[in-house]
This record gives structure tokens, C-alpha cells and sequence, in this order.
């Protein structure tokens, strides 16, 4: 008889263990970041965009090439940076790119808020205005 119980002492306690290692990982799903995606920036009133891609805490921005020579000589244009999200919570998302490794190029960073599921809007540090949405 305590063989039988302790047979089912184990099976009870596999039981349980699964389901703690299920509920743990429903709940790092849900921690993703609901930012996460491919989206299309545009600053500068329009006249800059890059294609930003957020994967939780990373990611990456390109800056687009928009022709002309000023664009042509620009080394920090057309190449891809690492982002990192340093922040984010339900309604905001805080990042920042890094930009050194590109000759002249200097690191930046942005801070956006919620517009609807497929906008954010916010502004780089010195205050120019910043529209992500999502493709």
C-alpha cells in the first residue's frame, strides 16, 4: 500500500510541476512586447523615414536614402543600427539606436506613446517630433 501511495505522490507532484511550468510560460508570453513588429518612421516633417523593426528588447533602424548627393555622402544613411529598448510599458516605449559604428554618426534615442494599435508618436531627446506606424 505505501508503494501505490507513493506512485501516486509522484505522479501528483509531476502533475503539478507541469502545470506550474505552463502557467510561468503563459505569463513570460504575455510580458512580450506588444511593440514588437516592422514599422516606417517619419521625421523631419516627412522629409527623413526609416524602417524600424522592434523584437522585445531590440531591434533595428534604417534610415532611408532619399537621392541627391547631400543623401549619397551621408555615411550614417541606407546602413542598418542596432536598437535597444530600454523601456517600455503599456501606453510608451522608450529607445535608443546605436549609431557609433558608423563614421560620423552619433547615437540617438526616442521616447513614443500609444496613438492608436498602429501609430506611436513622440519625439527624439532635442524635441523633434518622431511617427512610427506599423507596416
Amino acid at each position: 500500500m505505501s508503494r501505490a501511495y507513493g506512485i501516486f505522490s509522484c505522479a501528483r507532484l509531476l502533475c503539478v510541476v507541469s502545470l506550474c511550468g505552463l502557467t510561468l510560460s503563459a505569463a513570460l508570453a504575455q510580458d512580450s512586447n506588444a511593440f514588437n513588429g516592422k514599422w516606417t518612421a517619419s521625421y523631419f516633417n516627412s522629409y527623413r523615414s526609416a524602417q524600424v523593426v522592434i523584437a522585445d528588447g531590440g531591434g533595428s533602424w534604417e534610415t532611408v536614402r532619399r537621392g541627391g548627393e547631400k543623401d549619397r555622402l551621408d555615411p550614417c544613411l541606407g546602413r542598418e543600427f542596432p536598437l535597444t529598448v530600454t523601456s517600455h510599458t503599456e501606453n510608451e516605449i522608450v529607445f535608443e539606436v546605436d549609431t557609433s559604428k558608423g563614421p560620423g554618426c552619433k547615437n540617438f534615442g526616442a521616447t513614443l506613446k500609444v496613438v492608436d494599435a498602429n501609430t506611436l508618436e513622440g519625439t527624439f531627446p532635442k524635441g523633434t517630433p518622431l511617427k512610427l506606424v506599423r507596416r
